[in-house]
């Protein structure tokens, strides 16, 4: 049972959407610099779901760890550091389809 004023995780409800505020300002931040109305893939694109686009790092190298992905960098990051890591990385956006797809080997970028 939740007390007054908080959400079922035990956040209290402002918090949660603050959180979400500063999501929505990431995710505007992040399509006016991609110069598109929406976050979708680069391949198909896709844009029905924002949450079945995969973020893949085209350096292996630049990851901090095997769990570096957008929606870490959303949640995760202050708004300038997000900023910072986006300016900095070299990425494509791509469904989760397109995504499983490069990694099986069925199409290699720059085909």
């Amino acid at each position: 049972m939740t007390k007054k004023g908080e959400c079922q995780e035990g956040k209290p409800k402002y918090a949660k959407k603050y959180q979400e505020k500063i999501r929505e300002r990431k995710l505007q931040w992040l399509c006016s610099h991609l110069g598109s109305e929406k976050i979708r893939c680069d391949r198909c694109r896709y844009d029905t779901c924002f949450r079945a686009i995969c973020l893949h790092h085209l350096c292996p190298e630049e990851k901090e760890n095997v769990h570096d992905s957008l929606g870490k960098w959303l949640s995760s990051y202050p708004f300038e550091n997000f900023q910072n890591k986006i300016l900095t990385t070299n990425f494509l956006l791509l469904c989760a389809n397109c995504h499983a797809e490069l990694h099986a080997g069925v199409w290699k970028y720059g085909e």
